[in-house]
């Protein structure tokens, strides 16, 4: 019995008329309507930039898996079988193929290993196929196997290769988006592959935790990696404090572990900030997954801040909360959702003499509160009120126009309300 090879020698698929067109070339199968004028020739450029990171990453592992492994394919292969299994169980497997190099090469020969292995079985998860069925290259399904292709990179380094970084973004520069101001693939690859994680930014999270934990342990608040506060030394009071320490965090999947100092900072005229090994992490560097995590943690010192930092602060919870909700109300969510609505009443109220940013802080954290911020809720009436006194001064039509409307006030409530 034999495959079938397909219109493209390339073999078949239930949902695509045109072999696997659906998965590298612009083929016309779309769930777009055809008036919208969406093409797919980003396609192209997204399997060839998969490929060549595949075949760099597959030279370089059967190189260097030889010096560990007799049959590092064999291997990678049988390696399937315990992905999900703890790391001694998938060291087991591991000597079932070692040289005497891995076997008396001790746990750096392991953690060279588990990072190869892991390697490939990112170049695998890259291939995902929703990365090319759906419709656009700034999409989310894009987006996502991109991450994985940055996450594929990363271990290659660090396991010694050099991945052809330059080459995957030009071709990812031919990838343009249909609807997304111009946006390139290459575009997309480096905001999905801010979004990865890294031991920097684990010990980050953890840090900014620190100042708001009031004493209790912070366990890791990034999946599949685990944190070990060292030590660690409190200076100052509610207002101002400062934790400093070292950290060692470890990959779970790889067994990699780094050690870095760090000081995670509270002050309520900017709210917190971290420094991890000597440089300055921004909150919106981090795991999507861990600011997630992080946020409710955060919230109430962010909402009670003093006046005169209001608006920084607020900055600083949306930075954080970037992406992190979901557009249902789970209750972690609704905790997150009601800290930027009580966020945005306390902005309205302490702003007695507004700055230029305070308008559009106003409505980013009423859009962030989302469902908080419906008809009939408290903080909508507070708001409304507020607002309503606002735009009573000179400089409140400039500024709280926006909200106003949002808010439904009617259009000549006040001059300029659109």
């Amino acid at each position: 019995m034999a495959l079938a090879e397909g219109p493209d020698g390339k073999g078949t698929s239930w949902s695509c008329a045109h072999g696997v067109g659906r998965w590298w070339r612009d083929c016309g199968c779309s769930m777009v309507a055809p008036e919208r004028g969406w093409n797919h020739k980003w396609r192209t450029p997204l399997r060839a930039a998969m490929d060549l990171l595949q075949g760099a990453a597959a030279e370089f592992y059967e190189g260097a898996g030889s010096e560990f492994l007799v049959d590092p394919w064999g291997a990678r292969d049988a390696y399937g079988d315990v992905l999900d299994a703890p790391t001694a169980n998938r060291d087991a497997l591991l000597s079932e193929f070692g040289t005497r190099r891995l076997l008396t090469g001790g746990e750096g020969a392991r953690d060279r290993v588990r990072l190869l292995l892991e390697m490939q079985r990112a170049t695998l998860l890259m291939y995902a196929s929703c990365g090319w069925y759906f419709d656009d290259i700034a999409g989310l399904e894009a987006g996502l196997v991109l991450r994985l292709a940055a996450h594929a990179a990363d271990l290659m380094n660090q396991a010694g290769g050099a991945a052809p970084m330059e080459g995957i973004l030009d071709i990812l520069a031919g990838a343009r988006s249909n609807d997304s101001g111009g946006q390139t693939g290459a575009d997309v690859f480096r905001r999905a592959s801010a979004d990865r994680v890294t031991p920097e930014r684990t010990i980050g999270a953890v840090a900014l935790a620190l100042p708001a934990s009031h004493g209790a342990p912070v366990t890791s608040l990034t999946p599949g990696q685990d944190v070990e506060i060292l030590s660690q030394a409190v200076a100052g009071d509610d207002r101002a404090l400062d934790v400093t320490g070292r950290a060692r965090v470890t990959t779970e999947r790889t067994g990699d572990a780094r050690e870095m100092d760090f000081v995670g900072s509270w002050d309520e005229r900017q709210g917190f900030r971290v420094t991890v090994g000597g440089r300055r992490i921004e909150v919106g560097e981090l795991a999507r997954e861990s600011r997630h995590r992080l946020l409710p943690l955060l919230l109430p010192r962010l909402v009670e801040a003093g006046p005169t930092a209001t608006t920084a602060v607020a900055r600083l919870a949306l930075d954080l909360g970037k992406d992190v909700v979901g557009a249902g109300d789970a209750p972690d969510d609704l905790v997150i959702r009601r800290g930027f609505a009580r966020m945005l009443v306390r902005l309205l109220t302490d702003e007695a003499a507004p700055s230029a940013a305070a308008g559009d802080i106003a409505l980013e954290l009423f859009e962030a509160a989302g469902s908080c911020m419906e008809r009939g809720s408290s903080e909508r009436a507070v708001a409304e009120e507020l607002v309503a006194r606002l735009m009573e001064k000179a400089a409140g039509v400039a500024l709280w126009s926006r909200l106003a409307a949002k808010l439904g006030f009617a259009a000549d409530f006040a001059p300029g309300i659109a």
